[in-house]
């Protein structure tokens, strides 16, 4: 899925092949601002500005509403299977697209969250401080674990047993008592790449993904343990780098990115870049 402006949440498009083609897709029927959007399974959610939420479980043919948000400001979306997590100014709010929803205790203003794809219960915030909070219990208490290794947290992952964290310098993984450091990324000083991890994400077959800004992608196998160089900036050429959901700076290339198997898609402000497993590469203008 890419989202073609984020103005407008019902401009849409979809990919069957892996980033190849890519058709233009009708969205739900709102004017909404798209704040957010996670895709699981067969299912897209798309969070809008209001914090209502919209999710097709058909590829766009239908649209489902989950009602009762109104009047919040929302800004982030978490998803693992149909259980959702949103970050917003009325606090935490934990649901399941068939079960509804609860708010749930504040939070400081959170810059990433993430749901654990095995206990409904598990989930993480990096906080606008720096910290990290985790809970147990689906939002009901939160446990401000600091900062991982004295940097500040950029983004959040829970992969296995871990909870990993991307920062201002490099990833770090909680051992329920303190921070440890993941493995190093393979970086030189000749390749130019920096540290400074913009987004983590895990990834559907388990593998996590760390962008470091502008400049290049690494993924992991082990939860952080060993990486490797994914793909690197000037390789995407014409792209100008956006996102796929907020609109980013152009000097964010990899936010706006997805990988599935060896293919890789990034958004930007003029199209869509995929990046096949030979590594060559295909541009779709929007």
């Amino acid at each position: 899925w890419a989202v073609l402006d984020p103005n407008r949440i019902s401009m849409l498009m979809h990919s069957s092949d892996s980033g190849l083609h890519w058709d233009f897709v009708g969205g739900p029927p709102t004017n909404s601002i798209l704040i957010d959007a996670r895709y699981s399974g067969s299912t897209l959610v798309l969070l809008g500005d209001e914090g209502e939420i919209w999710f097709t479980e058909d590829e766009g043919g239908n649209w489902s509403k989950i009602d009762g948000f109104t009047g919040i400001t929302a800004t982030l979306l978490a998803l693992s299977g149909r259980n959702y997590a949103i970050s917003s100014d009325a606090g935490l709010i934990t649901g399941n697209l068939d079960e509804g929803h609860s708010t749930l205790q504040r939070s400081d203003s959170a810059v990433a969250i993430t749901l654990s794809p095995t206990d409904a219960q598990s989930l993480a915030l990096a906080q606008s401080d720096g910290t990290v909070v985790l809970s147990s219990n689906g939002g009901a208490n939160l446990q401000n674990i600091g900062r991982p290794g004295d940097h500040v947290a950029t983004s959040v992952v829970l992969a296995g047993s871990r909870l990993i964290a991307g920062t201002d310098d490099g990833l770090w993984w909680y051992n329920g008592s303190g921070w440890q450091s993941c493995g190093s990324l393979p970086i030189t000083s000749s390749a130019g790449y920096n540290t400074y991890v913009v987004r983590a994400e895990r990834l559907s077959d388990g593998r996590i993904a760390a962008a470091t800004g502008q400049e290049a992608l690494f993924l992991s196998g082990d939860t952080c343990d060993t990486w490797t160089l994914y793909a690197a900036d000037s390789a995407f050429g014409e792209i100008q780098y956006g996102g796929v959901g907020n609109a980013r700076s152009p000097n964010d290339s990899f936010r706006g990115f997805a990988v599935s198997g060896d293919t890789m898609v990034v958004g930007g402000f003029n199209g869509i870049a995929t990046r096949l497993p030979d590594s060559s590469f295909v541009m779709t203008k929007t």
